[in-house]
């Protein structure tokens, strides 16, 4: 993860403005605007967003900023441009670095930070940030924030937003990953997102941690060969009785099976 401190080079506001992070893994911007400050230090046209409470910027609308500032990949030169940059492909992110993040529009420049330097208030923000999801039943979502918190989320509400009819109801789940640093969940592409934000603000907080949960997969599940040890039998012996339906696994793979430690020793011979 990259942090860029958004600063004025007029010096009109002696602290950064906002701050621009950058996910190199995702190649993804998200913006963190500041939780008290004056709506006419915003940059523009963030400041709009800022009016309506938003504080972390979603990543679409953080290009379409980080854009504003660089060279378009439509300049008719762009070929030559990239030559010149020993560039080999258009880059967002590159493009930036090299220009500052400045341009002919205003005084705004990036700088190079590191999360240890941010104010307290974005680092508790920040670790709200999601470490990893369980889908559970009826389009609810177990959510692990990185602050250690578990949160119970129904994504119910989200269907009937604009973006998110494409989605189909019984599928919400199928294509649902993580954004690269934890910035929250998403279905490919920036208009499908839901920030880490929203989720830790809708979600219900249950007694269930993520080190639980990878404690109870580690000790209750087996693959094929922990079920043979436990049964003091042969793989080949598990296997068969997989195929007779004495024994259900959770996952059934061309390779593998994992099946439930409870359903292992309800067949174990006593």
């Amino acid at each position: 993860m990259k942090i860029f401190a958004v600063k004025d080079e007029a010096g009109i506001c002696k602290t950064p403005l906002m701050w621009l992070i950058y996910s190199p893994a995702g190649k993804m911007f998200f913006i963190e605007l500041p939780d008290e400050v004056d709506p006419l230090n915003i940059p523009m046209p963030l400041d709009s967003l800022y009016k309506r409470g938003i504080r972390t910027v979603g990543s679409e609308e953080s290009m379409q900023w980080v854009r504003l500032r660089i060279v378009p990949p439509d300049r008719q030169n762009i070929a030559q441009i990239l030559a010149d940059l020993k560039l080999q492909a258009y880059d967002e992110f590159k493009l930036l670095e090299y220009t500052k993040g400045r341009c002919s529009h205003d005084d705004y420049y990036i700088a190079h930070t590191s999360e240890s330097k941010l104010p307290a208030n974005l680092r508790k923000r920040l670790a709200k940030r999601v470490r990893d999801i369980m889908p559970m039943d009826d389009c609810r979502l177990a959510v692990f924030f990185q602050n250690g918190e578990t949160k119970v989320c129904d994504l119910h509400w989200i269907l009937a937003k604009p973006e998110f009819r494409s989605i189909a109801r019984g599928s919400v789940f199928s294509a649902l990953s993580v954004l690269h640093d934890g910035y929250g969940i998403g279905w490919g592409t920036g208009e499908t997102e839901i920030l880490y934000g929203d989720l830790y603000s809708s979600g219900i907080s249950i007694p269930l941690s993520y080190e639980d949960v990878v404690g109870f997969i580690r000790d209750r599940i087996l693959d094929t060969a922990g079920a043979a040890k436990l049964l003091a039998c042969s793989p080949q012996n598990v296997n068969a009785l997989r195929k007779r339906g004495k024994l259900n696994p959770i996952v059934e793979k061309d390779k593998y099976s994992l099946y439930l430690r409870s359903d292992i020793e309800q067949i174990r011979p006593s």
